[in-house]
């Protein structure tokens, strides 16, 4: 899988990096049952989507995200009190 990210993404989180972070992964568990930052979900996320998976995954992903901006930001659902 490592293969499939390009050197300059690798690049680029190497320049971008915290000096001062150290991450805490347990191997022994996987990903889903270890306590991330937001930021590395995302960051995961990222590389999944633009990487790693499938075309046909990558295009339900977009559905599924367009999907979930137009009824969370619908006009209707605009000026609904939020609880």
């Amino acid at each position: 899988m490592k293969s499939k990210i390009p050197q300059s993404f690798f690049e680029f989180v190497n320049k971008n990096k915290s000096e001062t972070y150290c991450p805490n992964f347990d191997m022994d568990f996987p990903l889903k049952e270890q306590k991330l930052m937001r930021e590395t979900k995302v960051i995961l996320s990222l590389i999944y989507r633009s990487y790693l998976c499938d075309e046909d995954t990558k295009r339900k992903l977009e559905i599924d995200d367009i999907i979930e901006i137009r009824t969370k930001y619908s006009y209707e659902n605009l000026f609904k009190k939020l609880n």
